[in-house]
């Protein structure tokens, strides 16, 4: 069974090295500098992907790794540095510059860090790069690559609360809450769109502790303030819902009505 992708990774951040198969790290050897919360085994394989597949953003060292495996030979990681996540930018740049001014051939686009510092494209090289994918088309095995990969990302707890708390505090903000309520305004939902977003629904039921916990968000968060209950009511009573909207929740009711009467 595949280990999952959060057990892969290290509970500090290395800093490593390439080099040709048998090599030391010396400055003479090193070809790339990085660093990464992944084993480093774990790193090497998703250089080599990123190289055969033609991904990410470091194409020099991408073309150095293809030419390498197209040639017989095979690439080797060495962990140079085992640093906190906080530093390991700071320690990467040092490393990095280090290299470079002993000499060594980096295929490092950047000074490192935050992967920007450094980097200069020019007009003709983001032409060059536009040009080299438009028309460029993904296969769909690599789509449902893809999907899956980044579905099992999405899944993570780690992944979700920190989304979570990333939309709650974007959304708290009132200018954000004011554009908004400007954006939706106004705005009518289409038969078409409430039946794609019935269909999404069909079949989903929440779990008694999500239930529970919604409840309860919205009763500390709205209900006990007596405010928003005065603004509330006062917006049910200006409130006229159209002609289809009360065929909706007339439907809705009868619905409601025919299960309990078969539940008895």
């Amino acid at each position: 069974m595949a280990r999952r992708i959060d057990q892969k990774r290290q509970p500090h951040s290395i800093i490593y090295a390439l080099t040709l198969a048998g090599e030391d790290p010396i400055p003479g050897n090193v070809r790339y500098i990085g660093r990464s919360v992944q084993l480093p085994s774990e790193r090497l394989r998703k250089h080599i992907l990123a190289a055969q597949f033609h991904r990410g953003n470091s194409y020099h060292c991408r073309a150095w790794i293809s030419k390498t495996i197209a040639d017989g030979g095979s690439i080797a990681i060495h962990t140079l540095l085992r640093v906190d996540h906080e530093h390991s930018g700071h320690f990467e740049r040092l490393l990095i510059l280090c290299f470079r001014n002993l000499g060594a051939r980096l295929t490092n686009l950047t000074d490192g860090g935050d992967g920007q510092i450094g980097r200069q494209v020019s007009e003709e090289s983001r032409r060059k790069m536009s040009e080299s994918r438009k028309g460029r088309k993904v296969s769909e095995s690599h789509r449902r690559f893809l999907a899956a990969h980044l579905k099992r990302i999405a899944s993570l707890d780690h992944v979700k609360q920190a989304r979570a708390k990333a939309i709650r505090e974007v959304t708290s903000r009132p200018e954000v809450r004011r554009k908004i309520s400007e954006s939706n305004r106004g705005k009518i939902i289409t038969a078409e769109q409430r039946a794609r977003i019935s269909r999404t629904l069909t079949g989903k039921t929440q779990s008694e502790k999500t239930k529970a916990k919604r409840v309860s968000t919205l009763r500390e968060k709205y209900w006990n303030d007596p405010q928003w209950r005065i603004n509330y009511r006062e917006k049910c009573r200006q409130r006229q819902p159209s002609a289809e909207s009360l065929e909706l929740m007339r439907q809705g009711a009868l619905r409601r009505w025919a299960k309990v009467r078969a539940n008895g």
